[in-house]
């Protein structure tokens, strides 16, 4: 079955515009001045989340992950950038920048179900245990 995965790569400064868009829900605020570093790390919950400090301030902002990548995918629908809603979604940070990871795989029409397989994959620096229906057990996973 065939399988995409794509990488959005945002700049600081993008993340940070697509965190404001949906800052005004009032879940979060963010500081007004520009942002200076993003740093991935684990909320009290065990959660992933981005830690956001901004010039001129001395307090972090702690968002997690889901909600960054929520902004980010709302971000790419601003720019007509699609998004195919029944892939997998994660995100990495990378110094000044972030990057939405999307794996999808296909659908099969035929009747019969290929053999599943169960794979421990790496998913943006997370290991999980997750059922792929691949042909290919040993094929490599290249990631950032």
């Amino acid at each position: 079955m065939p399988t995409e995965e794509r990488f959005i790569k945002f700049t600081l400064n993008e993340a940070v515009e697509a965190l404001r868009a949906i800052s005004k829900r009032g879940k979060f605020t963010l500081p007004t001045s520009s942002a200076k570093t993003a740093v991935e790390t684990v909320t009290t919950e065990d959660e992933l989340a981005v830690e956001l400090t901004f010039n001129g301030s001395n307090e972090t902002v702690i968002i997690p992950n889901t909600v960054v990548a929520a902004a980010l995918i709302s971000y790419c629908g601003r720019f007509n950038i699609p998004i195919p809603k029944q892939a997998n979604k994660c995100l990495g940070v990378m110094g000044q920048s972030m990057m939405l990871r999307i794996n999808s795989m296909g659908t099969n029409t035929s009747k019969t179900k290929s053999p599943s397989n169960k794979i421990t994959k790496k998913k943006c620096e997370k290991d999980t245990l997750d059922e792929e229906k691949n042909d290919e057990t040993d094929a490599e996973e290249f990631l950032l």
